[in-house]
This record gives C-alpha cells, structure tokens and sequence, in this order.
C-alpha cells in the first residue's frame, strides 16, 4: 500500500517530480485551508519532530561498573596498616584500628587478665592502651589509644559473603615479632554467629581480621577448636561475623562504668547484720533480705528480725518489710536469724528460708520459710526442720516454680541420723517432708561444711557437697556430686576423682548457664580458683583454672546474667606478705 493512500494526502501532495518551491508553498495553503484533517496530521508532525529534538545529545548513563576484587598482595597492603598488635602480661593477640579516634578493637580474652595493655602499630610504635569496654558474652573488647595517622578499617557486610568465597587474615600469632603475618583461604561454613574458615589461625590471631577480596572486615578471629585429647584442629577456624559486631558496637565504644555505692541508695540503717541475700528478678527489680538484732540495754533484751526491701527498676528501694521477728533474753549467748536462700518465681512471688537460733548455736537452730505474692503482705512463718539440726543449706527453683532445698545435718545433732537431706514444695502446695538423699549418710565423724545446688531449664537438679572428717580435716576433703532427673529419685553421690586431685578443697559452687551446661568450681589450699564441668556422657571434664598461681584467692562467687553468661567474683590477696591486703578481680 502506498504511503500517500494511507495518509489520504490532497491531489496536490500526490505529484511524481520535484516542484517549484513557491507552488509547493502556494499548494501546502491551499490544502491546508481547504482539508482540516491536514491540519491535525501537520500537528501531530511538528509535535513528534519536537520530542525527537529534545531527545538529541541526551545519552543514557551507564550504570558505574561493580568493584573488582583485589589481589592478595593488593588487599594485605590496604588493611596491614589498620591491623595491630596487642602486648600484655599474659601473652599477645592482635587487634583492628576502627576509627582515627584510636579505638582499637580485639577479644575479650586476650585482655581478660590483664589491668594494661600495649598497642603495637605497623610503623613500630608502642602505645599504651586504656580498656574501654568489653563483652564477655560475644568474647569482644574495645581498647583506645592516642595517636596521629591512624588509618581505620573498612568494615564490610558478612551477610553478602559466600560459601567458598576466597578469604584472608592477618595478625600476629605465636608471638613471631612484630611483622605480620597473612594467611589465606576460603569460607568453609557459617556457624551463627561465626564465620568458619580454613585459612591458618594460631594463638596470637585473635582479635585479628577475616577480610574478602575487596580488602573489608567480614569477622573477627576468635577460635581455634581443639580436639577431645586438647589437640589444636587444623584447618577449621572461627570468626566474629562483623554483622553481630556492628549489632553491638554502639554500646562497646561507650565507656563502662561502675555504678557508684550511692547509686542505689541506703537499703536501710539495720543494725547488728546478720548476714543478707539479694537476687534481681525477670523484671530487674532488686529483692533484699537480711537479718538484724537491737539490744535493750536497760533489760538487757535482744530482739531479732528478717527484713526485707525492694527496689523497682528505675525507682528507689521500698520501706522496708519484717518478715519475722521475736524477742529473746541475754543468757550469754548470741542469738541470729540468716537468710539462707532467696528465688522470685514467674509470677513475681518472693520466696525466703532462713536459719534461727536463741542462743546463737546449731542444737536449736530451726530453719523457716515465707513467701510474699506480689502487692501482699508477707506469710507466717513455715518451720522446715522439725526434728531436725540442719547446719547448712541451698535453696533452688526450677521452671515450673518447684522450689527445691537440701539441708547437712552434720556429726553434732545429739544421735540423729546425720547426713544430706531433700525436700519440696510444688507452685500451689505444701513443703514435703524431708528425707535423706540415699548414699549421703555421714559418719558420726564426718562433717560437710559446703553444699551447693542447681536446677537446670529441664527441672534436673545437681547437688555437690564436700565431706571431711571433722577430727582431722586436712586428711581428706573429697567432693561428691548427685543428680535428681526431672520427676525421678536422687542418683548416688559419686566422687569427683578430678577434684581429689586437687585436695584440699575449699567452697564449692555450682551454677548453670544459658545452653544448661552444668559447671563446678572450688577453692583449693593453694589459693586457686579451680573448675570442672559436666559431659554430655555425665562424666566431669578436666580441671581448668580461673588463673595462674601468681595469685593467691580467699573465696569467690559464681553468678549468671539473664543471658545465661557465668561471672566469677574473685576475693585474693594481691600481697601474701600482708593479711590485710584484698582486691576483687571479675571474670
């Protein structure tokens, strides 16, 4: 079809030759005026001829071309600069610059011990570094140093990396010297919240960077596993992947500081303490109980209460609550009231037992329970131990809000049946009686002076103890453990054959963390803070310390943070030469 048809043009458009350019002019007017259609189709011309003009010299921008991976000796030339070294008493580690302010990031333990620690720079220099924060629970810790020129590093995104994707990492291992040293590999696997990879790592990487072929941080070495026989792996090593670090490191970067003593205010003016406990519940509110005594002299009365106190989160400590009291007659003895254990259920219910005597000895002592649901005033008094001398005891709650307590009857009790005695109370019920737990009968000489107790998430309870005979108690101190399973009886005490290697033992303690691996530590004669902790086939690892023998530990306190991470309180006297010198150290 011709195009002149399909535009329908007038007669005078329709010409086979080249005309005279005023006919054309003469003959457009004419067409123009005399068929409108014409002029709907010129429109629509000069229209399209004015999109297409203003389309001219306009080129479409190419998108900008992606970032080519770097070669090895291209990437170690970019980060070395921002990788250190990091020198302490304890050994070295290495660390990455991440800002030109100086922080320096690295693991916890490298520093853990340490009270200083040495920055190494790539040029040499050796700054002395302030710790500025840390977190055991993710094994990070965040050091600051002064210095001009710093060059930080570029953190990446562990999100993007890939399996199998070729990977390096520089620190200082082993204690070489002061050049580093690189390694390479690939990402083996991706382990929540590590990133696993077969490039070479040794003591002395950790704190240094797993970085991508685009020279950025994608993890933090940390790990090296070891096999059951403590043989180093080879080939399988973990890094911090920089997603979970960035998640935190606001709050590293902040200086940590100690609550001062008038933080939380004066609990209360008692007098004559007689031993307290506290324990912060699901809320953060802080519960304290403790017992006092105030003498009358004009009577030579004495009177002796347990009082208790709160403090809400955000609020200040509560008037305080007795929750028992009586009073007794100076007949030359000393009369007491201890807390002896303190737990807070799901709903909120503060549950309290306590040792009491009137004449301040064990022949009388009579152990009590209460309890205060939330907005309620404290319940009378329970008597746990009728027909009973118990010296010593724990208290423990599962997660049903079973409450669980074991009690020592020792060698003193008049002809009783001595030995390590178990009783309950289920959420809605009463306490039952008590009963000895079988295979803890002791000797009419033999004494147990430390008992501990916990319960896991699954309601399996663990109990230790140590028994020594009490005419002569260097001979022998074993430490015995047993294990309630959830809704099944006691299983006999066995003894810890790895802490008899460690005789004499002082204070036992037990205490879970968040996976409900079950963990025992104990003080030993010479000062050191020893732990142990239970295998999967229920058999007990080997003995590892808290510390070396440079110090020389008094007590300690296990604790576990609503995480499930384990604090240890360490009491030690930095001068043996002095009785009077004591320090605490906090792992």
């Amino acid at each position: 079809m011709d195009l002149r048809d399909t535009l329908r043009l007038p007669a005078a458009f329709r010409c086979t030759s080249l005309r005279p350019v005023r006919r054309l002019k003469h003959a457009l007017g004419s067409c123009i005026m005399c068929h409108p259609q014409m002029k709907r189709i010129l429109f629509m011309t000069l229209m399209l001829a004015v999109l297409m003009l203003s389309g001219c010299g306009k080129q479409t921008e190419p998108n900008p071309p992606e970032p080519q991976p770097l070669s090895t000796a291209e990437v170690v030339a970019k980060v070395n600069p921002s990788v250190v070294q990091i020198v302490t008493a304890d050994g070295t580690g290495s660390g990455i610059i991440l800002d030109t302010d100086g922080h320096v990031l690295t693991n916890n333990h490298v520093i853990e011990k340490a009270a200083s620690a040495n920055v190494v720079l790539l040029d040499g220099q050796t700054l002395l570094a302030q710790i500025v924060n840390r977190d055991w629970t993710i094994d990070l810790a965040v050091l600051k140093v002064t210095a001009g020129d710093l060059q930080p590093v570029t953190l990446g995104s562990s999100s993007n990396v890939q399996l199998g994707e070729d990977v390096i990492t520089l620190g200082y291992p082993l204690d070489l010297g002061s050049s580093v040293t690189v390694t390479k590999g690939i990402v083996s696997a991706f382990r929540d919240p590590y990133v696993q990879t077969d490039a070479p790592v040794n003591p002395g990487n950790s704190g240094g960077p797993l970085v991508n072929m685009w020279g950025e941080v994608i993890g933090l070495v940390t790990a090296k596993p070891q096999t059951q026989g403590q043989e180093p792996t080879e080939g399988i090593g973990f890094a911090i992947a920089v997603d979970q670090i960035k998640g935190i490191l606001t709050d590293l970067l902040s200086p940590q500081e100690l609550s001062s003593l008038a933080a939380y205010g004066t609990v209360a003016d008692a007098q004559g303490s007689q031993g307290f406990l506290s324990t912060v519940d699901a809320l953060d509110n802080i519960h304290h109980v403790w017992g006092e005594s105030t003498s009358n002299i004009r009577d030579y009365s004495l009177a002796v209460k347990l009082t208790y106190s709160v403090r809400h989160k955000g609020g200040a400590w509560a008037t305080p609550e007795t929750i028992a009291e009586w009073p007794c007659i100076l007949q030359g003895y000393d009369p007491y009231v201890i807390p002896k254990g303190m737990a807070v259920d799901s709903e909120g219910t503060v549950h309290v037992v306590w040792k009491q005597s009137a004449c301040g000895g064990n022949s009388d002592a009579a152990w009590c329970y209460a309890s205060k649901p939330v907005g309620q005033p404290w319940s009378t008094s329970t008597l746990l131990s009728e027909g009973r001398v118990f010296s010593i005891g724990c208290l423990a709650i599962d997660s049903a809000d079973m409450l669980h307590l074991v009690c020592a009857e020792s060698y003193n009790t008049l002809g009783r049946e001595p030995g390590i005695y178990y009783l309950e109370k289920p959420k809605l019920g009463t306490w039952s009686q008590s009963y000895l737990i079988g295979g803890t009968r002791l000797s009419e000489k033999d004494c147990t002076d430390s008992l501990t107790l916990v319960c896991d998430s699954q309601g399996n309870l663990y109990l230790a103890y140590r028994q020594y005979v009490w005419t002569n108690p260097t001979v022998s101190i074993p430490a015995y453990v047993a294990t309630k399973p959830a809704g099944a009886p006691w299983t006999l005490p066995a003894v810890l054959p790895q802490v008899a290697q460690a005789v004499p033992v002082g204070s036992l303690q037990l205490v879970v963390d968040g996976d409900d691996n079950v963990f025992l530590a104990f003080g030993t004669g010479a000062g050191r803070i020893g732990y142990t902790s239970l295998l999967p086939d229920q058999s007990w690892s080997a003995i590892q310390y808290l510390s070396g023998a440079d110090h020389r530990f008094t007590d300690f306190r296990l604790s576990r943070d609503p995480s499930g991470t384990i604090f240890a309180v360490l009491e030690c006297k930095p001068n043996p030469e002095d009785p009077d010198s004591e320090s605490l150290i906090l792992f």
